[in-house]
C-alpha cells in the first residue's frame, strides 16, 4: 500500500480559507456584540458541504486502494470537522449576543487547523 498526496487538496484548502474568512467575520460581529446572523448559518452549512466533498472524495480514494497513513486517526479527525460545524450553529444559535459569535469564530479556526491536520494524517507527516 502506498501513501500518496491528499486527495482532496483543492477542497480541503477552499474550506479552510472560508472558515478562516468567516472566523474573522465572527469576531467582528463579536466585537460590535452582535449575534450570529441568518446568512452566516447558511454559509457555515456550505462549509459542511465543502467538508461532504472532502470526505467523499477521500473515501473514495481510500476504496480505490491508496489509503491513509494512519487509518484510525484520519476517520477520527474527520468525523470530528463534520460534526463540528452543526454544533457550532446550535452553540451560536443557543448563546445570543457577543458570546454566540464568539465561540462561532473559535470553532472556525479549530476547524481550519483540524483540515490542516487531515490533510498531515492522510499523507504521514507534514504538508509542503
Amino acid at each position: 500500500m502506498s501513501v500518496s498526496t491528499f486527495p482532496a487538496a483543492q477542497f480541503a484548502a477552499i474550506v479552510m480559507y472560508a472558515a478562516l474568512v468567516l472566523a474573522a467575520i465572527f469576531v467582528v460581529l463579536a466585537i460590535a456584540k452582535k449575534s450570529v446572523p441568518t446568512w452566516a448559518m447558511v454559509v457555515l452549512g456550505v462549509l459542511e458541504l465543502g467538508l461532504v466533498a472532502v470526505a467523499v472524495q477521500c473515501l473514495r480514494t481510500w476504496s480505490q486502494g491508496t489509503p491513509p497513513a494512519e487509518p484510525f486517526v484520519f476517520v477520527c479527525y474527520l468525523i470530528v470537522c463534520l460534526v463540528l460545524p452543526p454544533g457550532m450553529i446550535v452553540w451560536a444559535k443557543g448563546e445570543p449576543g457577543r458570546w454566540g459569535s464568539g465561540a462561532a469564530a473559535v470553532a472556525c479556526v479549530v476547524l481550519a487547523v483540524l483540515i490542516i491536520r487531515v490533510t498531515q494524517v492522510w499523507v504521514g507527516g507534514i504538508v509542503q
